[in-house]
């Protein structure tokens, strides 16, 4: 209903724009004419072997950029010695790249309506390399609170700019690979995410280290490390990166570029084309009773896992286990999740049509696991505690990808970029408010009582309500169906 509405005021709004300056309105008319005829071009749709390279790319930059979100996780204390700052003052660094998600996403976005897809993603990795910058910049003055300001402000300016590289993962996938190949393509941009934040967590242990005197030693090391692999990264991507190749691979692919040619050339007549269009994509995404049950369940679940391992220290140190064995239960859940998504890429790569059996499998998986996690977190069952968070990361990182995938099925054709940042910033403003909570109720009862602590009840409650969320979805595979039938969406 809110779509069909604000297509008519879209349309409306257009052709008094072109009755009020018929100049202006004649050319738009032709270059709409010259846009239509050129859909023949694409009869026959083409990969090329570039579009791995292509891939590459855009995973090192996700990959470089995601090291400056969580880089002092496993140094905190390092940190706050470093910067004379208190432990809280350190986290607060990681808790700003989730609060400033929305403003990184909103960025990115209007950029692209402007300047295009690769405007967008090379902004994306320049502000991670300015961030990066104020990172090392800040160690020179680190005895003074400028130091923590620099660093601040370092640390901000990355994290404006991870939204566009995460929320293009997308598009890349679409306009590059063919409809068996674009979900596991996708599934790599999620890997490469993981895998940044996992490499800078065990670099900061290996740069950084406290000297005989009690000092820090390496962290100017560490922050030169980041800024250069992020420089050479943004190099390359000025110099590499294509929107799209020649001829798109799929039919979905055909339509999307035919679909954003047109708000082109409504966008060199008019900047009010460009508002219409983020409106009218807001109004169809609110609108959209499939997507908004995945947006509700997975933004309950991630906020709920990302929360319980952001603070597993927390919750181990509860049950008497040490920094170490938590540091364990993390990567024995971060590895475990990541073989798991290239398991599933190689799997059922090109069958969309199973994902919605997939997800409901790997939903149920999760919560079996996650409850069981928490429930096996008593005092002197560490083993067993090692193989539930392996078990818990095989069932429930795989489920991002998935629901990822369903999302740009069930939003086509809108622009992925558009769909998937709406959703990561739902799922990170969750996490915060996650984090917080569980944080205060893990200080209420900072003692195991088993099930029955506020924690785990949260916890387990979270669990059961993302399940019911998605356990009731409905398969709307509409870019698949495009492909099938060689039809334009409805609405278009």
């Amino acid at each position: 209903m809110f779509s069909s509405y604000f297509d008519k005021l879209f349309n409306k709004s257009m052709h008094k724009r072109t009755r009020t300056d018929s100049g202006k309105g004649d050319e738009v008319e032709c270059l709409m004419q010259k846009t239509q005829s050129s859909d023949s071009q694409y009869e026959n749709y083409s990969t090329y072997s570039s579009r791995f390279y292509i891939l590459l790319l855009y995973c090192s930059a996700i990959t470089t950029s995601s090291t400056l979100r969580l880089s002092f996780s496993a140094i905190i204390d390092y940190a706050a010695l470093y910067w004379n700052q208190d432990w809280t003052a350190i986290d607060w660094l990681v808790t700003l790249c989730y609060l400033v998600y929305p403003l990184g996403s909103a960025v990115g976005e209007a950029v692209q309506a402007k300047q295009g897809f690769c405007a967008m993603i090379i902004l994306g990795s320049g502000l991670s390399v300015l961030g990066a910058f104020f990172r090392l910049l800040s160690c020179l003055f680190s005895a003074s609170p400028l130091g923590y300001g620099i660093l601040l402000l370092g640390q901000i300016t990355g994290a404006i700019g991870l939204p566009p590289l995460l929320n293009g993962g997308g598009t890349i996938a679409n306009n590059w690979f063919s409809v068996k190949e674009r979900d596991s393509a996708l599934a790599a941009t999620v890997v490469a995410y993981y895998l940044g934040f996992s490499l800078t967590y065990f670099f900061s242990v290996f740069f950084v280290s406290e000297g005989v005197d009690g000092s820090i030693q390496g962290m100017r090391t560490f922050m030169f490390f980041e800024f250069l692999i992020n420089v050479v990264t943004f190099i390359w991507m000025v110099f590499s990166l294509k929107e799209h190749p020649p001829t798109p691979p799929s039919y979905a692919a055909a339509n999307k570029r035919k679909i954003n040619e047109e708000h082109k050339i409504r966008a060199t007549m008019s900047n009010n084309s460009r508002l219409d269009k983020i409106f009218d994509n807001t109004f169809k995404l609110v609108g959209n009773q499939q997507y908004l049950i995945l947006v509700i369940g997975i933004s309950i679940l991630s906020s709920t896992y990302q929360a319980v391992y952001g603070l597993i220290d927390e919750f181990a140190a509860v049950s008497n286990y040490t920094d170490g064995e938590s540091a364990v239960l993390a990567v024995s859940y971060t590895v475990s999740g990541m073989v798991a998504i290239a398991l599933y890429s190689l799997a059922i790569s090109g069958r969309i049509e199973y994902f919605p059996t997939l997800l409901k499998v790997l939903l149920a998986g999760a919560c079996v696991f996650g409850v069981g996690f928490v429930y096996l977190m008593y005092p002197g069952n560490f083993t067993c505690l090692v193989i539930a968070s392996s078990l818990f990361g095989l069932f429930v990182m795989p489920l991002v990808p998935v629901v990822l995938a369903l999302i740009v099925e069930c939003t086509y054709p809108l622009e992925e970029s558009f769909a998937l940042g709406f959703t990561k910033s739902i799922c990170y403003l969750s996490t915060v408010f996650m984090l917080a909570t569980l944080h205060r109720l893990i200080q209420l009862v900072p003692k195991y009582i088993g099930l029955a602590s506020p924690a785990n009840i949260l916890v387990i409650s979270c669990f059961v309500l993302s399940g019911t969320f998605l356990f009731v979805y409905k398969p709307d595979l509409q870019r698949h169906k495009a492909d099938l039938s060689k039809c334009l969406a409805p609405g278009e």
